[in-house]
């Protein structure tokens, strides 16, 4: 079978664009969802059966619209700086240890060489490698941009795997790093942080200002209690967009992650020019 490695690479990317589009589309999705929300509620609360208020309500869909995306956006950026450390941080938190340059160790040393082999076939700087106790054959990239990565390998990837699999391991690592998918995961999540906001925002407002104002005297100057109800309605339908809209979005991620893995193994198999190595690691 004759392998098109370069053509693989690109239906992943394809694929990813594509995905990520679907998910801004979710994000618009939220976005007019929330409006609904809003435009109902006042539907119900201030109509003038004089002078009805209708569905489109332009000032409401601006001020709405607005409140939404700062929303996500203002949770994606607090989320998005909490995990845009160095890798450095990722991989101590799990437990890794550096590995000297030095070491004497042959294991390690085959390891940093490999790792020094990987950089130059894909052009990328030479990140700090972390070594982390675990029998099980594993490796990950962490970090924000190309100059902060590491790459964290487990001690069973080190002993068990030959050097031609560590190789292609090292590869698909360094994909990731190239491809800057760690970043794109980073980004993703963040939004995903925002849209679960909108559900917390939601249970404050069914929780805690709706019973509040339902206890307030209720009078033609006080709408109060009729105000209170709405939040409480509208809490709840703020908590199902944030549910539903964090479940999409993570199945949106989840497929999106699996288009750079497909990418990773390609590009590994064009930075080893070694298909067998990466198979046999998988294996």
């Amino acid at each position: 079978m004759v392998m098109d490695f370069i053509g693989d690479q690109d239906r992943a990317r394809s694929r990813t664009g594509r995905l990520v589009l679907l998910f801004l589309m979710a994000t618009i999705a939220i976005v007019a969802m929330v409006y609904s929300t809003f435009a109902f509620g006042v539907m119900l609360v201030a109509n003038d059966p004089d002078d009805p208020i209708g569905f489109w309500q332009p000032g409401l869909l601006a001020w709405s619209s607005s409140l939404t995306l700062l929303v996500i956006f203002g949770g994606s950026i607090i989320k998005t700086a909490q995990l845009a450390g160095g890798g450095k941080a990722v991989a101590v938190a799990m437990g890794g240890q550096l590995v000297h340059p030095d070491t004497k160790d042959n294991h390690l040393r085959r390891l940093l060489n490999v790792v020094e082999e990987m950089a130059i076939a894909s052009g990328c700087p030479v990140p700090s490698v972390y070594l982390i106790e675990d029998p099980t054959i594993n490796a990950f990239a962490a970090g924000f941009t190309v100059d902060n990565a590491v790459i964290g390998v487990t001690t069973g990837s080190v002993t068990k795997l030959t050097r031609d699999e560590l190789q292609g391991v090292m590869a698909h690592e360094f994909s990731h790093i190239v491809h800057g998918d760690m970043r794109l995961n980073i980004r993703i999540t963040g939004v995903i942080f925002g849209i679960m906001a909108i559900g917390f925002i939601g249970w404050i407002c069914f929780r805690f200002l709706g019973p509040i104002l339902i206890h307030t005297r209720g009078g033609e100057k006080n709408p109060g209690p009729a105000i209170g109800i709405a939040l409480i309605v509208a809490g709840l339908i703020l908590m199902a967009i944030g549910s539903v809209g964090t479940l999409v979005a993570r199945l949106i991620q989840a497929a999106v992650s699996r288009q750079r893995e497909f990418l990773a193994d390609a590009a590994a198999v064009d930075y080893t020019r070694n298909p067998a190595g990466i198979a046999n690691a998988l294996r």
